[in-house]
């Protein structure tokens, strides 16, 4: 199960990562060349290239361009309408990641349970070479086995909350942006 779980938190992780990695990528050439035509006069071509591009920074830059004249306050609350709906977009499968991150320590505090009663306990089957022979404790190749179970249970437990905590801060961050995006006051400090 923690293995199943490991998979799957992976497969999350990787995934909004080239996501994140594809709308970096993509956002300043965007912001630019919008910024660019903009400056030109040229407010219809800005407006179809966001539209051409499709992307969560082209659905907010549609914002300002489709709204040209209104208020200041209507054009913010309309971008961070948008930047709440990308934002959300953004954040597929956190919940599943975070519960993910919850079970697999538990998963792996029972496989360590198991590992212990497993690993301690010596079934009257075995022969006189396993258990204590002359002071010392001989492991059997089951016990052996348990006690390897157990350390990579430990590491993978580890691993999730590792993953998590760097999935947060990207998405921390992307919100940031977002929250920049949206605020055209920010956008024009930067």
């Amino acid at each position: 199960p923690i293995l199943v779980c490991s998979i799957i938190a992976l497969a999350i992780f990787l995934d909004r990562i080239w996501t994140y990695h594809s709308l970096r990528r993509s956002s300043a050439p965007l912001f630019h060349e919008v910024e660019r035509l903009v400056r030109n006069g040229q407010r219809e071509e800005a407006l179809q290239l966001c539209q051409q591009q499709n992307t969560p920074m082209g659905r907010v830059l549609q914002v300002p361009l489709k709204h040209h004249g209104a208020t200041r306050v209507h054009l913010k609350t309309l971008a961070e309408e948008v930047g709440y709906r990308e934002t959300a977009a953004l954040e597929r499968y956190l919940g599943l990641l975070g519960t993910i991150a919850t079970i697999s320590p538990l998963l792996g505090l029972l496989g360590t349970v198991f590992g212990m009663i497993r690993a301690f306990t010596v079934p009257d089957e075995l022969s006189d070479q396993y258990g204590v022979v002359d002071g010392r404790y001989h492991l059997s190749p089951t016990q052996a086995q348990a006690i390897l179970e157990l350390r990579l249970h430990r590491l993978t437990g580890m691993e999730h909350g590792k993953l998590l905590e760097e999935y947060r801060e990207r998405l921390e961050q992307i919100g940031e942006y977002l929250e920049i995006l949206g605020d055209s006051s920010r956008l024009m400090q930067i």
